[in-house]
């Protein structure tokens, strides 16, 4: 009977883990699915400018990201266009940065899935939270 081996091979500098850059994969999640990169090149193609106040960069193609306003990780809607905005990467990393510090920024309702869609007004405004 057989049994397994050790193996004795050095280690060699090519064969030195590589450093950890930094950046975040985004294997497992829905952001690497090809439903995703659909959904937000359609979006991105019908709503091309920046959602930000005052900031009217066009966010086609690479320039830009299609935000949930809700964050998926404080169970904002997925996949509901109603969580859905343009924003370029500049608007995008401010708004990230401002959800880390106060949670979430705009007034909720909860859809018949359980899941968050941000709370409009009559012109179609988002409601910022009072927090």
């Amino acid at each position: 009977m057989r049994t397994a081996r050790k193996s004795n091979k050095r280690v060699r500098p090519w064969h030195k883990p590589k450093a950890k850059t930094g950046f975040k994969s985004n294997k497992g999640t829905i952001y690497a699915t090809n439903r995703w990169h659909t959904i937000s090149r359609n979006w991105r193609n019908n709503n091309p400018v920046c959602n930000t106040e005052g900031c009217n960069t066009i966010c086609l193609n690479k320039q830009g990201v299609t935000d949930h306003i809700i964050p998926i990780r404080l169970n904002g809607a997925r996949y509901d266009k109603r969580n859905f905005q343009s924003l370029c990467h500049s608007c995008h990393n401010a708004k990230s940065r401002r959800e880390q510090a106060y949670g979430i920024l705009y007034e909720t309702i909860e859809t018949d899935k359980e899941r968050l869609i941000p709370k409009r007004d009559s012109d179609g405004n988002l409601i910022k939270s009072n927090r």
